[in-house]
This record gives C-alpha cells, structure tokens and sequence, in this order.
C-alpha cells in the first residue's frame, strides 16, 4: 500500500489448510431420517418437510430459516431466496415430492397464513442455532452419524454433480459467486469415481 518499501509477508510460506473429504448423505441414510420423522406430529411433519426441502433446493439452514411462505410458488416449483449469503438473492428448483410434503405440513399442522416458512409450534420463527440442535437430535434418533443441515446442501451438490448437472448449474443453485466452492463438492464425487473406475 505504499507506507512501507518491501513487503515483510513476501518470504513467508503460504499455509496450506487441510482438505476433508465430506461424505454426502446415501440414500439409506435419508431414508433412515425420513422414518424417524412421526407423521402424527408438528414436529414430525415439520422435520419430513425440512429434509426433503433442504435436499431438493440445496439452501444453506440459515437461508431456510429466513425463507416466508411468500418465497414458495408452488405452481412453478421455485423458491424465492432472498436471504442469501452476501445478500445474494435467487431462485432454486423444487421437486413434486417435497412440494407434496411441505403442503402436507402447511394444511395439518402450521397452516397459509403468512410469514416464516418454518415455524416453533406457537408460530415462531425458528433461528439457525435451533436447526443444528433439531437435526443433531433427529439423526441421533435415526442412527445417522453427522446429521447437520449444511451436509444435505453437500449431498444436493454431490447428488447433482453425479446426475449429470453442469457445474455452473450447481453454482448458481447454491449461490456461490465462484466455481471452487463447487469444485469442492465435486471433488467427493470424483474421487469415488475414480474408485468405481478402478474396480
């Protein structure tokens, strides 16, 4: 920035951080976790319509705790997200089936009035640090190891990757502003392919 005439930092080697491999959810997994949701409950309908909601768009948890039920059309399978990192908004997919469960939840239990998609039972809007405790507890209950809600938004991407989805398709899904984030994600994939090959 000019205030010194050399840089003290130019012969200090750059560190090089750990690269963790994070494992995506398998299929038996998220059904083992849609089993232990109680069909009967609030809670249960709600943690059903999370699960597939988070596997389907990709959301971050904090950006699905902000979304309202005026971010949802149903009609064009879109979610609205305007919470997005960095104040970043877009738009993300939906599937039919989670569409199907989120109604599910919405006509039993939480009801179409306005305001938080996802609600406390007395019509609160949940926080973020309550997501992480909710989603610990219910992989507990389901034998599932790691059940956070930023791991769903990992198998999305790996999913995604692995059904063929251009990479930059990802990218704009998840709302990343650059491809490494998704050469991250991608990355599990290629390296159980490349397993896959070698057997």
């Amino acid at each position: 920035m000019g205030y010194i005439a050399e840089n003290p930092f130019m012969r200090v080697p750059m560190v090089r951080r750990e690269q963790k491999v994070i494992q995506p959810f398998s299929k038996d997994d998220i059904m083992r976790l849609l089993g232990a949701t109680d069909s009967h409950t609030y809670v249960g309908r709600r943690m059903r319509a999370m699960i597939l909601f988070l596997l389907d768009t990709g959301v971050r948890s904090s950006e699905l705790v902000s979304l309202r039920l005026e971010d949802i059309f149903f009609d064009q399978h879109r979610v609205r997200v305007l919470q997005g990192k960095g104040r970043k908004q877009r738009w993300t997919a939906i599937s039919d089936v989670a569409i199907a469960a989120l109604r599910d939840y919405l006509d039993r239990f939480r009801g179409w009035r306005q305001g938080n998609l996802f609600q406390s039972f007395d019509g609160k809007p949940l926080k973020n640090h309550h997501m992480n405790v909710m989603f610990s507890r219910h992989a507990f209950q389901a034998g599932v190891k790691q059940g956070n809600p930023h791991r769903f938004r990992h198998t999305f991407a790996t999913w995604a990757i692995r059904a063929s989805a251009r990479e930059l398709d990802v990218q704009y899904l998840l709302g990343h502003s650059s491809p490494l984030m998704v050469r991250r994600y991608s990355a599990t994939y290629d390296s159980e392919q490349a397993a896959a090959n070698h057997a």
